[in-house]
């Protein structure tokens, strides 16, 4: 299939890396986190809708899709539904078919801790 569109996601935090420094792991929120992708048609057709695929450690694929043309973003806690490291990729679809992927992003996805209740003073 020839390439329809371009693609380049993100994950809200662009980042750098000198070349002798180990990666750096992008810890994200599930309930806070989203992905974000930037599209432009360029000489091919035009985009009816984006579709995530996320694949996490597992080798467990989550596709979503929003069928929305002007979208570039969708909230992390709709593409993925576990806590733990992903990888994703976003895509352009129309009816003549599905872009190539575009450059991948890879994360620790988990959520905040539940808040501490019942909170005292104890006197000894």
């Amino acid at each position: 299939m020839r390439r329809m569109l371009g693609l380049a996601l993100g994950v809200g935090l662009l980042v750098g890396h000198a070349a002798a420094q180990p990666p750096l792991t992008i810890l994200v929120d599930i309930d806070r986190g989203r992905l974000e992708w930037e599209w432009s048609q360029g000489t091919m057709g035009p985009a009816d809708g984006f579709r995530t695929e996320c694949t996490n450690v597992q080798g467990r694929t989550v596709v979503a899709d929003v069928a929305d043309p002007n979208a570039r973003m969708m909230p992390l806690s709709q593409a993925i539904d576990s806590v733990g490291t992903w990888t994703c990729v976003a895509k352009a679809y129309n009816a003549f078919g599905v872009s190539d992927p575009s450059n991948s992003v890879t994360f620790e996805a988990g959520r905040r801790p539940s808040a501490p209740g019942n909170t005292r003073i104890v006197v000894q």
